[in-house]
């Protein structure tokens, strides 16, 4: 089963992307799809992100708002050669030197 691990701003502005977009186009699609708050086991969070991100096939971005904690995961997820697909709500949310050349949807 492909595992996607997802990084987004934890927001009630982008609850409907999750729920529909992410979470549910992944199940329709029998991926198993987490992100940080399914996370329901004691540890140190970052660790536990980390670990996920290493784990998962895939990682989804929502990068809308540009979220420095989304930004840096998103980098952890590059560093490893991880593939990425890149979501944000306004071409300005992707406005950066790094992420020009990459492809994202809007």
């Amino acid at each position: 089963m492909l595992k996607v691990f997802t990084v987004m701003p934890f927001s009630e502005a982008l609850d409907g992307i999750w729920k529909a977009g992410i979470e549910g186009a992944c199940q329709t699609l029998g991926y198993q799809v987490d992100r940080a708050d399914s996370i329901n086991r004691p540890g140190f969070i970052v660790n536990q992100i980390y670990d996920l991100i290493a784990d998962a096939d895939v990682i989804i971005g929502e990068m809308t708002g540009a979220n420095p904690n989304v930004f840096y995961e998103i980098g952890f997820a590059h560093a490893l050669g991880k593939e990425t697909i890149l979501l944000a709500t306004s071409r300005d949310d992707l406005n950066v030197f790094d992420l020009a050349g990459r492809r994202h949807f809007l």
